[in-house]
């Protein structure tokens, strides 16, 4: 059996039954055994949410694959290229093995951190609280804000607005998705007005670009050039 070298970080947030983090993902425990502690909780936070995207895509082909009825090249092609992403990405971080003195004094416990509003992270998965650990469940195994620890939150500003508040990492992508969404509205809206201004089009896919277009027949001739 052929074997390689895996980064511990990547390859334990990928495959952990549980995942508990603090206010920012500069720290993560996994199982309740292992704590990975991030030397930027920027980068931890980074290799945290592309690992959601990439549990949830293998959740998507694995139901895929057991159903056998839709194709599951596309899947397993963004799947692969996303494996590939992140266990290529660098970042510095520790491993501490968690004993059991650890464990009574790691979680904040029951009715504490219990967030609302959307989930940014996994849009189909309802935030509720977890009542074993505290913090709140963002997918069906991560627990967001359960660990104890300090939780001094630093002033951060929205790109999109200036808004200038002391948001943890929740929060600020809570607010973030906002304003896509707003964005996505606007950008239907337009798509509508332009649609409508074209009374000949008609819809078009691209196979190649696996994409829906609202063409007329002469845009049509041309997108296919630019693939020739």
């Amino acid at each position: 059996v052929n074997t390689i070298r895996m980064p511990a970080a990547q390859t334990l947030i990928l495959f952990c039954n549980q995942l508990h983090t603090n206010f920012s993902f500069a720290r993560i425990v996994c199982d309740s055994w292992i704590e990975i502690t991030f030397a930027e909780c920027e980068l931890g936070e980074r290799i945290l949410l592309e690992a959601i995207k990439l549990r949830s895509l293998w959740d998507q082909l694995t139901t895929a694959k057991l159903q056998g009825e839709i194709p599951t090249n596309k899947l397993e092609n963004r799947l692969s290229e996303g494996l590939l992403r992140l266990m290529n990405f660098h970042v510095d971080y520790s491993l501490r093995r968690l004993l059991m003195a650890d464990l009574k004094n790691l979680y904040i416990g029951q009715g504490y951190n219990n967030y609302s509003g959307s989930n940014p992270f996994l849009s189909e998965f309802t935030l509720i609280p977890d009542n074993m650990h505290g913090g709140t469940l963002v997918t069906s195994y991560l627990t967001y804000d359960c660990l104890i620890g300090s939780n001094i939150l630093e002033d951060w500003q929205c790109p999109d607005c200036g808004l200038v508040a002391p948001l943890n990492s929740l929060q600020k992508h809570q607010h973030i998705a906002e304003h896509q969404d707003s964005k996505d509205i606007k950008d239907d809206v337009k798509e509508e007005i332009e649609i409508s201004s074209k009374p000949n089009c008609m819809n078009y896919y691209c196979e190649l670009c696996d994409k829906h277009y609202q063409f007329t027949p002469i845009e049509i001739l041309k997108h296919k050039k630019t693939h020739q």
